[in-house]
């Protein structure tokens, strides 16, 4: 099952748990990256590019912290309270199959991590 927080391209938050899952610290060079995601390749006989493919993510698993909603979300957030747009908030709800509103949920919030729109 691909893990929510994978996208490709991978973003930066997707290369921070990635690193971080592998453990890299996060200003690791791109080139000990690759050598480590290779290895997991090949340990788990994934076809061996040393890139971070939906199927390595997969191996990799789900980010640890998805356990809790981010630290900044609070019940009763809104798109308005992020100064992200609604019409973006709108659309990430409808592909995590949810309802369509100006309310930021925890699922949402963790989509708005995962696509970069908030830290």
């Amino acid at each position: 099952m691909t893990p929510g927080w994978y996208r490709s391209p991978l973003t930066a938050y997707g290369a921070r748990v990635a690193r971080r899952k592998l453990g890299l610290p996060e200003d690791a060079p791109e080139a000990v990256f690759q050598m480590v995601v290779r290895g997991l390749q090949e340990l788990k006989g994934l076809r061996v590019t040393g890139h971070l493919d939906e199927a390595t993510a997969a191996a990799l698993g789900e980010a640890v912290e998805w356990r809790n909603p981010p630290d900044w979300w609070r019940d009763g957030l809104t798109a308005q309270d992020l100064a992200v747009p609604a019409d973006v908030v709108h659309r990430l709800q409808g592909r995590l199959g949810l309802k369509p509103t100006d309310v930021i949920d925890a699922s949402t919030a963790w989509a708005l991590v995962v696509e970069g729109l908030v830290e």
